[in-house]
């Protein structure tokens, strides 16, 4: 093949190699100045560029004449080069012994320099390099004869490289020289492991304290809460069996002495008003019994209540009070401000049924889903204007309040002539959540 580089061979092979994509790169011999061309730069303005006589020589036109030459007489070196690795050196310094190398962790670069004896055209001899354990395959070809690396991680390395001759011919086995670069101490497996085991027994020994003190401090909020408990119970037995009972004989014996027939008529009365305060005064003892007692922080025995209340409330008037309770409410703890915060939103609603309503009848629904317990308290009665209502009642206003604080939604619907209906909706929260 002529060319501007000169004249170039190869095989017929190697070109359909590389045209299937078997091959990279086809083995092309140059033949140059110092194979005898005076000029290598090969000229196709005239035709024909090249032929083949019939004594079965090759004649090129080139820009200084014609080559003529006879290809059987350019034999193939089919021997590959004699390759040898001339001199290893470690930051500046040769090394000597090459049995054993170990490089220092901080070393700064390793360079190989090797070179392969080639009489014929010795300037067409190709190398190819690899460090293994660093390059992923060998290295492209090339005339470079001498190889470097800096500041190899730790690890086992081995260099090897190989050459070809003038004809593309390869060395069968290349040359290897095998190293290792010696970690530092926080480089080694065993301080790594070490740092991870120790990380891990720090990092478990406090999730353990953290749990420890989490332990701690639940076990000392239980402690509290079982002796507030106790302390509760305390005083709703004191107050139920002696103030109680104190309230109940006086009631008794002012009763008694308004029936005797010595006292004066104003005399009876004021002591009939006695009892009636002494029994009112009792009632509001239950009440305050039952929120204090621990016993009752549960929803089964708040519905219970509630009912059994309303029905008592209304027992002496002229309103008749209907109840549509749930049978079986969930067993849940319920907080003693949320029980007492709802009996008392009961109690002021029933309350003002009586006073304000002019009702015959009222409906207490209470219902339990889950963790969300629904009160309704609706009468017949006269209703009124929700506009004015904030500014003419105290009472309502107090209600939303409480509501709002206690985290109850709190609906009120009612219009002249159409009764009123109070709705109460509080969620009970997880006791592990409160």
């Amino acid at each position: 093949i002529g060319s501007s580089r000169g004249i170039a061979r190869t095989r017929e092979n190697e070109l359909l190699a590389v045209l299937d994509g078997r091959k990279a790169e086809a083995v092309v011999i140059r033949y140059g100045r110092s194979e005898g061309l005076a000029n290598l730069q090969c000229t196709a303005e005239h035709q024909p560029a090249v032929w083949l006589t019939q004594a079965g020589e090759l004649r090129f036109a080139t820009s200084r004449g014609v080559v003529s030459f006879d290809p059987a007489e350019i034999p193939l070196n089919l021997r590959p080069p004699p390759i040898a690795l001339e001199s290893v050196m470690v930051d500046g310094l040769e090394i000597t012994n090459r049995a054993d190398i170990r490089l220092p962790h901080d070393f700064k670069k390793i360079e190989f320099q090797y070179s392969a004896m080639s009489f014929v055209a010795p300037q067409n001899v190709l190398f190819k390099r690899q460090l293994t354990g660093f390059d992923e395959d060998w290295q492209a070809a090339d005339t470079q004869r001498s190889a470097r690396y800096s500041r190899l991680p730790p690890g086992k390395y081995t260099f090897q490289f190989k050459a070809c001759n003038n004809d593309g011919v390869w060395s069968a086995i290349p040359v290897r020289l095998a190293f290792e670069v010696v970690p530092a101490f926080w480089q080694t497996t065993w301080f790594r492991t070490g740092v991870i085991i120790l990380f891990t027994i720090l990092v478990a020994g406090l999730v353990r304290y953290a749990a420890a003190v989490k332990m701690r401090r639940k076990l000392f909020r239980l402690e509290q809460a079982h002796l507030l408990e106790q302390e509760r119970t305390r005083i709703s037995r004191d107050l139920h069996d002696d103030l109680g009972a104190r309230l109940t004989q006086m009631a008794f014996m002012t009763d008694l002495a308004a029936e005797e027939s010595g006292p004066s008529a104003a005399t009876q009365t004021m002591l009939r008003d006695v009892s009636r305060q002494a029994r009112s005064a009792v009632q509001s003892l239950d009440e305050t019994v039952w929120m204090v007692n621990p016993q009752k922080d549960t929803l089964p025995h708040l519905i219970e209540y509630l009912a059994t209340y309303a029905e008592q409330f209304f027992q002496a008037t002229s309103i008749a009070c209907r109840q549509e309770i749930c049978r079986q409410p969930p067993e849940l703890p319920l907080p003693g401000n949320l029980r007492r915060a709802i009996f008392l939103l009961v109690k002021e609603a029933l309350n003002n049924v009586l006073k304000h309503s002019e009702a015959t009848e009222v409906w207490l629904r209470i219902a339990a889903r889950g963790r969300v317990l629904r009160i309704v308290i609706e009468d017949n009665g006269s209703g009124f204007a929700l506009a004015t209502a904030s500014e003419q009642r105290n009472g309502l206003k107090n209600m939303r309040q409480r509501a709002e604080t206690a985290g109850i939604r709190f609906r009120l619907h009612s219009a002249p002539g159409r009764g009123t209906r109070i709705v109460f909706r509080a969620g009970i929260r997880d006791e592990a959540q409160q």
